[in-house]
């Protein structure tokens, strides 16, 4: 019985083992980057009820977006454009090639964020993110 038991512990974590490094080796890729994907990316992804996309660009290996976001809830200006900036960044972080830039002037706030690819981190699943104190350290250098 115990041998049963053993084979099937053993079994066991051989399925998982292999199902973690399925997903530990899933592509974080989308390929490049091009210009007319960016405005598609961020209507499907990027914007909520009431925001505004005045620009969507891909130029000169900036991603350059113009928003204007509508207010929610309690929620400060500051915060909904950082967590838009974390947003649409894990969006373009999927696409290695094609873009070094992310730029996002927020209307509102008359406030600009912008980090370099090479900024990104990648977290134990392959996921590729700025990391949020960046954002914010970006967002206090308004004057």
């Amino acid at each position: 019985m115990r041998k049963l038991w053993f084979s099937m512990l053993v079994s066991l974590l051989f399925v998982l083992a292999a199902c973690n490094s399925e997903v530990e080796s899933a592509p974080n890729e989308q390929g490049t980057l091009t210009a007319d994907l960016v405005p598609e990316l961020v209507q499907t992804y990027g914007l909520g009820e009431g925001d505004v996309l005045q620009k969507a660009e891909l130029e000169n290996g900036t991603i350059h977006l113009d928003v204007s976001l509508a207010p929610f809830g309690n929620l400060s200006q500051e915060t909904l454009a950082q967590t838009f900036y974390s947003s649409m960044s894990e969006v373009f972080l999927t696409y290695s090639e094609g873009w070094e830039r992310f730029s996002v002037h927020f209307e509102e706030l008359n406030h600009t964020i912008m980090l370099h690819y090479a900024e990104h981190m990648t977290d134990s699943l392959g996921k590729r993110t700025f990391p949020m104190t960046r954002i914010e350290d970006k967002m206090k250098e308004r004057s």
